[in-house]
C-alpha cells in the first residue's frame, strides 16, 4: 500500500527558512492567523509555501464549530468510545490530554479536512496528494519539513505513536472509505504515503493557495 519513500532531514528551527521578503519566496507573509487567533509560521519549500506547525483550529472558516470528541478516556478506547463512529467532521486531542495541544495541535478525521466550509486559514488549504509529491521533490536540496510527530487516533479510538510518527492528511480521496495521507518517522527520517480510513484522526498541515 505504500506509494514511495523519500529521505528527508527533520529540522526543528526556523533559522534556514528563506526570508519572507526574498524574491524567490512564494510565502506572502512570515505568519498566518486562523479564525481562533492561533498564529503559525510559514516556510518555503521549493515553489510552495507551507505552515510549519500542526493545525490547532476549532472552527471552520465560516465560524461554525468542528465538533470535538473527548470519549474513550486516556487510551481513547474505553467503553464510552465514540470516535470511530463519527461520519462528520470531528477533532480530538491526543489521549484527551490538553497538555499535548500546544505543540501538536488537534487530530482531525478526514470529514473535517474535506468539509467545503474550509478548515485552513483564508488563503490556505489542505494539500492534495499531488501537492505533497511536489513538496517532497524539494526537501533534500532546498528546504526542510519541520514535523511535530503527533501520532494518530485509530478507527477503534486508540491513540498511538505520539513523538514517533507524524500523520498528515491530504485532501485527496482514495475511495468511499479511505483517503490519502503522508507520514513521517523519527527513526529513519523517511516520508511515506498511504491510504487509510477516513475515520482515523491525523494532523493537518496547510499549504498556501
Amino acid at each position: 500500500m505504500l506509494s514511495f519513500f523519500i529521505s528527508i532531514h527533520l529540522f526543528f528551527s526556523f533559522e534556514r527558512f528563506l526570508p519572507v521578503h526574498s524574491f524567490l519566496n512564494p510565502c506572502k507573509s512570515a505568519t498566518v492567523t486562523d479564525i481562533d487567533g492561533n498564529v503559525y509560521h510559514t516556510m518555503r519549500i521549493g515553489t510552495q509555501c507551507w505552515l510549519t506547525e500542526n493545525l490547532k483550529v476549532s472552527k471552520y472558516r465560516d465560524g461554525s464549530s468542528i465538533p470535538v470528541d473527548i470519549s474513550g478516556g486516556p487510551t481513547g478506547n474505553e467503553s464510552d468510545q465514540l470516535w470511530g463512529n463519527k461520519l462528520i467532521g470531528s477533532r480530538t486531542v491526543y489521549k484527551n490530554d490538553t497538555s499535548y495541544f500546544q505543540d501538536y495541535g488537534y487530530l482531525y478525521n478526514w470529514y473535517a479536512v474535506s468539509d467545503p466550509k474550509g478548515i485552513c486559514p483564508t488563503g490556505w488549504h489542505v494539500p492534495s496528494v499531488n501537492e505533497k509529491n511536489i513538496m517532497t521533490t524539494f526537501l533534500t536540496d532546498q528546504s526542510q519539513f519541520s514535523a511535530f510527530q503527533g501520532g494518530f487516533r485509530s478507527s477503534d479510538g486508540f491513540y498511538n505513536l505520539m513523538k514517533n510518527f507524524g500523520f498528515f492528511w491530504t485532501s485527496t480521496e482514495s475511495n468511499y472509505n479511505n483517503a490519502w495521507l503522508f507520514y513521517l518517522t523519527t527513526n529513519n527520517n523517511m516520508i511515506s504515503t498511504d491510504q487509510l480510513s477516513k475515520t482515523i484522526g491525523a494532523s493537518v498541515r496547510c499549504i498556501q493557495d
